[in-house]
């Protein structure tokens, strides 16, 4: 959602000129996700990677989150979306786990790898 991209640019902004690797997926299910928000999160970093989920009809809406800093890894899962209101005032529901080493070990993400490429789109800015 726009609102959600403007109410997270600048925090973007700054991971992305720390080096921040920044992947984001989203769906068309539903035709929810907002072009112009996707093309003002290109805006932000030429480095930040978007890719789009082929729903063909099926129900794809989960929230995920995954935040590695030099002080630990974080994985937010839960009702958030990226808008103003979930990220704000309105009312959602999340689980962080923090430090666990399985969860965060890239070996274990080959499986994600593997299924976005066959089923997203990579986005680009033009």
């Amino acid at each position: 959602m726009k609102s959600g991209v403007r109410y997270l640019k600048n925090a973007l902004k700054l991971a992305a000129d720390l080096q921040a690797d920044i992947k984001l997926l989203t769906g068309d299910y539903l035709h929810i996700t907002q072009p112009e928000a996707l093309e003002e999160l290109l805006s932000i970093d030429n480095r930040i990677e978007i890719r789009l989920w082929k729903s063909g009809g099926v129900a794809f809406h989960p929230k995920a989150y995954l935040i590695e800093t030099s002080e630990g890894e974080f994985l937010v899962v839960g009702s958030s979306n990226l808008s103003s209101s979930a990220l704000t005032e309105g009312v959602e529901w999340n689980l962080t786990v923090q430090h666990n080493k399985d969860l965060f070990d890239y070996r274990n993400s080959l499986c994600v790898s593997s299924i976005m490429r066959r089923h997203c789109l990579l986005i680009k800015k033009h």
